[in-house]
């Protein structure tokens, strides 16, 4: 009989992979339900936009907000978040809160669980009431986190965190805004709107909201979230 290794098996089955997840951290970041929800959006909306990355270029849109006086930006990697709530406070309600992951943090699972920790850190303590979150474009994948032998959108793991920790701030307006690293008329933009379709269902969120908590960059940098800040 042999016995494989989790760096011999990426993938049995129908399984999740992710990286280190015999690792206490990791395994309190990634609970079963957790994986469960990102294992089934991948098996979901995998093979759609697999089909749209063929047919629509990657945008280049680099992180943080364009109007970067009504925000306070921060990547979640960075060893900032107390220097960050301390900012918060003395800037008041009318600065907004923009976090995520930057390019360079995409690249390295160490940052990217260092910022899923922060992440998650923010939205099980409810320290910020109002937080903005920049999703990274949905071709930006780590091998460390797959299902089926495939990478999982970087975005999806964090969207599946913030509707895991934090359901009800999906409903309250001004709680939770997800802003998309793309154009509003793009396919990506599309294929999110499914992802949150699924994601509704799933934690039961009610279907009828009077705001919309996800933008594309554009859309929101000078209209709706500026507003919403």
């Amino acid at each position: 009989m042999i016995s494989l290794t989790p760096d011999d098996n990426r993938e049995v089955g129908n399984e999740i992979w992710i990286e280190d997840l015999w690792n206490d951290t990791v395994q309190k970041l990634f609970p079963k339900d957790i994986q469960s929800v990102i294992l089934n959006l991948s098996n979901e909306w995998q093979e759609l936009r697999d089909d749209l990355i063929k047919k629509e270029k990657a945008e280049n849109i680099p992180f943080g907000p364009y109007e970067s006086s009504k925000y306070l930006s921060l990547c979640l990697a960075d060893d900032a978040t107390s220097y960050l709530l301390e900012r918060k406070k003395s800037e008041g309600p009318e600065t907004g809160v923009w976090t995520g992951l930057s390019e360079k943090a995409t690249t390295s699972w160490p940052l990217i669980l260092k910022g899923l920790s922060t992440l998650t850190l923010l939205l099980k303590k409810d320290i910020l009431p109002e937080i903005i979150i920049e999703l990274p474009p949905f071709n930006i994948t780590h091998s460390a986190i797959m299902t089926k032998g495939i990478p999982v959108p970087l975005g999806v793991v964090m969207a599946s965190l913030c509707f895991y920790y934090k359901a009800e701030g999906f409903t309250k307006e001004n709680a939770l805004t997800f802003v998309l690293s793309t154009q509003k008329n793009s396919l990506q933009y599309t294929w999110w709107t499914g992802v949150f379709l699924s994601l509704e269902k799933k934690f039961q969120t009610p279907s009828k909201k009077n705001h919309q908590y996800y933008f594309s960059k554009g859309e929101g940098s000078n209209s709706r979230i500026s507003q919403k800040a």
